[in-house]
């Protein structure tokens, strides 16, 4: 697996991947490490706070729970594993620089999911 560098994921670098919250929220978990207010971002801090969610012991009101408090993660997640024309789509959209208000608009996904 490649090395997560933190500079690749920073918002200066042309070259981090579209997906570079969801590493850096990975890697903060995995290094048992919070995220920080001068670094990251709240799509960062939340996508960690996911994570950490779903590695605790499930039950299904704990289930039901995560479902509903991350419902946005939840559907993207669900979208990014389909791997059809609606990933496909909002990633051309996403790399396009769209806002996620259009995207909303003309995908009908939820804002807070794109």
């Amino acid at each position: 697996m490649k090395r997560v560098i933190f500079s690749h994921l920073q918002k200066s670098n042309p070259d981090r991947p579209p997906f570079w919250r969801w590493q850096r929220a990975n890697d903060l978990v995995g290094k048992r490490k919070n995220f920080s207010e001068k670094r990251d971002d709240l799509a960062t801090g939340t996508a960690m706070y996911f994570l950490r969610e779903t590695t605790k012991s499930y039950s299904d009101k704990r289930v039901q729970r995560i479902r509903r408090e991350f419902r946005h993660i939840v559907s993207g997640l669900e979208v990014w594993q389909e791997a059809g024309c609606t990933r496909l789509e909002l990633e051309a959209r996403v790399l396009a620089r769209q806002s996620d208000l259009a995207i909303h608009y003309e995908m009908q996904l939820a804002a807070e999911t794109v």
